[in-house]
């Protein structure tokens, strides 16, 4: 269950920080690890502003890095809300991802945005057809039958291997942003098969015309929209829209 833990070093499983800026110190937790993030004093306001000042120093160092992954950014708008702003926005988050090199999956409802350049693990789901539900099918059918042991092995490899790790954000409907720890491969591709999933240098949804009725209901299905079956094209659109922008 994911719940807000006692501010203590412990086992780690989920952190929804109390400060104001939220989403900054779950990049933070992320960059850096949960043991750095309830060092004592390490979220009082002189110590933000001095580890936002070294993400600003690293922004202008690895500028390179979101030209390579296409992510768009206003430079002025990107140091201001590190220096001089209470809370990040989701662009500057983006941008902090992608100059840390942090592999991240940012999840709202049932929409799950990725964030990385190694994320190959699904496709993007705005082209999705008939073809991926079967994949993914098989390829449940086929973890179910390996064994508990090799299963549990290679979690632990994969939660050891920081190349490999994938990092999760969930935005909560009250605005809340919290950090989820220790997140194993398999649990990142049940988020992203799962859910209505999109890269982040993409739109979240295209034109209607982009899209087949049977890609519309698959959507309809990862989002938990109901009674779609006898809707329309453009009244499953709608649906959908709401959902994800």
């Amino acid at each position: 269950m994911f719940c807000e833990p006692t501010r203590q070093k412990a086992a780690f499983h989920n952190i929804f920080p109390k400060e104001k800026d939220q989403l900054f110190w779950c990049f933070y937790i992320a960059a850096m690890g949960p043991d750095e993030f309830f060092t004592p004093g390490k979220t009082l306001f002189a110590s933000e502003k001095a580890e936002k000042y070294k993400c600003i120093t690293k922004f202008r160092d690895n500028a390179h890095l979101l030209k390579l992954q296409k992510v768009k950014y206003v430079k002025e708008d990107v140091e201001h809300d590190l220096g001089c702003k209470q809370t990040i926005s989701m662009n500057t988050f983006i941008v902090l991802c992608t100059v840390y090199e942090i592999q991240m999956l940012v999840i709202r409802n049932r929409v799950c945005r990725y964030i990385g350049k190694n994320l190959d693990f699904g496709e993007n789901v705005a082209t999705c057809e008939k073809e991926e539900k079967e994949k993914e099918e098989k390829e449940e059918k086929e973890e179910k039958e390996e064994k508990e042991e090799k299963e549990e092995k290679e979690e632990k490899e994969e939660e050891e291997d920081d190349i490999n790790k994938i990092h999760v954000v969930h935005q909560k409907i009250s605005g809340q942003v919290g950090y989820e720890c220790h997140v194993p491969r398999t649990t990142a591709n049940k988020y992203i098969n799962g859910y209505y999933t999109y890269k982040n240098n993409d739109k979240p949804l295209l034109s209607m015309s982009s899209y087949k009725r049977i890609d519309l209901l698959h959507f309809c299905e990862k989002l938990h929209i109901e009674d779609v079956s006898t809707k329309t094209k453009p009244e499953m659109y709608a649906l959908i829209s709401f959902a994800v922008l």
